[in-house]
């Protein structure tokens, strides 16, 4: 039975005598099953595979010859480079050229310096390439960077000395987006500490789902409260502002619809790291926050609910900031207190729409009651 390097050349000599009926994302699925060795589904590297085929363009009439080592290893260098230069470069048209390409690639975009680049460039739309949203540079990224974790189950990471690994193949797939994050904005090492103690990363990309047809907040009306909220946080000291909880979700909120049950709150400062959890109780997808920015990237957080979640997440701040993390008398106060800041927030919008305050921040807040 053929497999490994056999079953390239078989396949070569098939692309050289079946040149127009053999699909070429068939060749490149099926290198990938055979390299991970086992039976293989969906999202666990063949499908990941085939579709980095889908930009290719017309193929030649005739197999052209096969390429090199070198020019697999030069093309692939010149792949990550095209991305971070916003350039297109075309692909092989033979699948197992393409197939050995990717393998290449997919090596270099997980090596650190090339995440710390790619997140620069494309800090702004990795999110929705993780659903075929985004341009195909940025696809292919995703593709790639999967594909790799595929093929070298587990793969690990590492940030501020803490090192990560994926749980299961799907995991892997989605830690190469995290890790974007996480090196791009700068993670706390303690911040990691707490949401996987034991270094284990369990994917499961909830924040996506807004980009599937689920309902979020106005994006107008959410940078106005936002912007509202922002104003009344210029009174407070924001380099003391540090503490830690876990914030219960509302499951008629516009998060609960996402099926995020909580989130993992860590405020330094002017800025906050949040993870969402959702029914199986472990934080999975985080992502950064900041005064005056709001989330700072779409690496993780789809750009469509980037405003509802500034307005979350100005909230939670000015909790921090008036102490909600210190337990002992007041805490109850300081949850009303935190009510009044909100509804002065919003009560300006809720009068130009002809609505109560309360029914405003239902609709934004999803009827808070003492959860978000």
């Amino acid at each position: 039975m053929w497999t490994g390097a056999s079953l390239i050349e078989a396949l070569r000599t098939l692309e050289d005598v079946a040149w127009e009926e053999l699909a070429p994302e068939f060749v490149v699925a099926a290198l990938v099953a055979d390299r991970i060795g086992r039976t293989c589904k969906g999202i666990e590297g063949p499908m990941h595979g085939a579709q980095i085929l889908w930009a290719l363009d017309e193929r030649s009439a005739r197999p052209p010859r096969a390429m090199s080592g070198q020019e697999i290893e030069g093309l692939a260098e010149e792949f990550v480079e095209s991305w971070v230069g916003r350039r297109s470069v075309g692909l092989p048209e033979r699948g197992t050229d393409v197939y050995r390409l990717f393998v290449e690639v997919g090596k270099l975009v997980w090596e650190e310096r090339n995440v710390q680049r790619i997140a620069a460039t494309h800090a702004g739309e990795l999110a929705a390439g993780y659903v075929g949203l985004a341009e195909k540079q940025v696809v292919q990224m995703v593709d790639a960077a999967a594909l790799h974790a595929a093929l070298n189950h587990p793969v690990r990471v590492e940030v501020e000395g803490v090192q990560i690994v994926a749980a299961d193949v799907s995991s892997g797939e989605e830690l190469w987006g995290q890790w974007c994050e996480w090196l791009y904005c700068g993670v706390p090492a303690g911040f990691l500490r707490w949401v996987h103690p034991l270094g284990v990363y369990r994917g499961y990309r909830k924040l996506e789902r807004c980009l599937r047809g689920s309902e979020v907040p106005d994006e107008g009306e959410c940078r106005a409260v936002a912007q509202m909220m922002r104003e009344t946080m210029r009174e407070r000291n924001e380099s003391e502002v540090r503490v830690a909880w876990v914030e219960s979700v509302s499951e008629e909120s516009f998060l609960g619809k996402l099926g995020i049950r909580h989130l993992w709150v860590w405020v330094e400062g002017r800025r906050i790291w949040c993870a969402v959890a959702g029914d199986e109780g472990y934080p999975v997808e985080s992502f950064c926050w900041e005064i005056g920015r709001g989330v700072v990237t779409n690496i993780v957080v789809p750009p469509n609910i980037a405003p509802a979640l500034d307005v979350v997440l100005s909230a939670l701040w000015w909790v921090a900031a008036v102490g909600y993390g210190r337990s002992g008398p007041g805490t109850e106060s300081l949850m009303k207190a935190w009510k009044v800041q909100l509804a002065n927030a919003v009560v300006r919008l809720a009068e130009l729409r002809g609505v109560g305050v309360e029914e405003m921040i239902r609709e934004l807040l999803g009827g808070h009651s003492g959860r978000l």
